[in-house]
């Protein structure tokens, strides 16, 4: 099928709302998470540089946020963020989590690479995994400062690689899974009373998105 996100006004099929129909000519139309912005070399807010690159196939893509270097040669964690949106609408190039990683990546004074997973249902679970895997290999082939991103390789300390996603209701049940897997580390629920799903992202600026970014950024640079 012809998966495409034009307004074919065919008859539709199956209709996921609020986010998306398919038609019975396979056109899928997005109804929501369909903005995206360009990169930024000087973001005037957070003073945050960012670029596309492609970085796991030649069909895909994603971006890397660098954050205004007031220390020559600082080597800087690598933040993995892999967007929401149900695996059907947004992007990493969308604007609330553009804006969201030039903040985050200002106040944690990290790199973040953004991963721009392939969606459904025109790509089918599990490829935006697969896809999501990739990228993380991608990165780990720059470990020893090899590749041909050579912005990424500049800056980045790969001894230090952080993975964070925006999947807040199964975090409770993840919790509880990592407690009694065995794994001998730490793990800290933390979790923000009477807000609705991606608050921190809505409305930034409230009191517990700040608390939140203050937490993430503690754990990244503890």
């Amino acid at each position: 099928m012809d998966f495409s996100t034009s307004d074919d006004h065919s008859e539709p099929v199956r209709e996921f709302l609020p986010f998306l129909r398919i038609y019975k000519d396979g056109t899928v139309q997005r109804l929501t998470g369909t903005k995206i912005v360009p990169p930024s070399l000087h973001d005037p807010k957070s003073a945050v540089q960012s670029k596309d690159v492609r970085y796991y196939s030649s069909s895909s893509a994603g971006g890397i946020y660098l954050p205004k270097q007031t220390t020559p040669g600082e080597k800087l964690p690598v933040l993995v963020y892999y967007h929401g949106g149900a695996f059907l609408i947004e992007s990493a190039f969308s604007p609330i989590y553009h804006n969201y990683l030039n903040t985050l990546v200002a106040e944690a004074n990290v790199i973040a690479v953004s991963v721009d997973y392939r969606r459904a249902p025109e790509n089918p679970l599990p490829i935006a995994y697969e896809d999501s895997w990739a990228a993380l290999e991608w990165i780990a082939s720059h470990s020893s400062g090899g590749g041909s991103e050579d912005w990424l390789n500049k800056h980045a300390d790969f001894d230090s690689v952080f993975v964070a996603g925006d999947s807040a209701g199964a975090g409770r049940y993840y919790c509880e899974a990592v407690r009694k897997s065995g794994w001998k580390g730490e793990i800290e629920l933390l979790e923000a009373k009477d807000e609705q799903h991606v608050f921190h992202l809505m409305d930034g600026g409230c009191e517990n998105a700040v608390a939140m970014r203050s937490k993430i950024c503690s754990f990244i640079n503890g």
